[in-house]
């Protein structure tokens, strides 16, 4: 579950959750996996895109600074555990909620 805070913050809750924050463009001009009729990636390089290969990305990104990583005692207070930063979010482009 994704929950906006205010402008700029999010609580995310759940266990085996990924989330990926991208602007319109970002979307756009991104790479895309083509699947096999089982659901998984192609082997090899077969890959389709909006724009050539070669094309050089044009926009603004959108990334996130940092996230904290949190649990709710038994009396219901939120108490903080670490911040994930670059190398934890994948260089600010997910938050992720490990199975658990």
């Amino acid at each position: 579950m994704l929950i906006r805070l205010s402008k700029y913050d999010y609580l995310l809750a759940g266990s085996g959750v990924v989330i990926d924050f991208k602007t319109r463009t970002e979307k756009q001009q991104e790479q895309q996996k083509i699947l096999g009729e089982d659901g998984f990636a192609e082997a090899g390089n077969k890959t389709s895109n909006f724009k050539s290969q070669t094309s050089k990305f044009t926009g603004s990104r959108l990334g996130l600074l940092s996230v904290d990583e949190v649990t709710i005692d038994h009396q219901g207070q939120m108490q903080f555990l670490r911040r994930h930063n670059g190398d934890q979010s994948h260089q600010g482009r997910h938050a992720q909620i490990k199975q658990g």
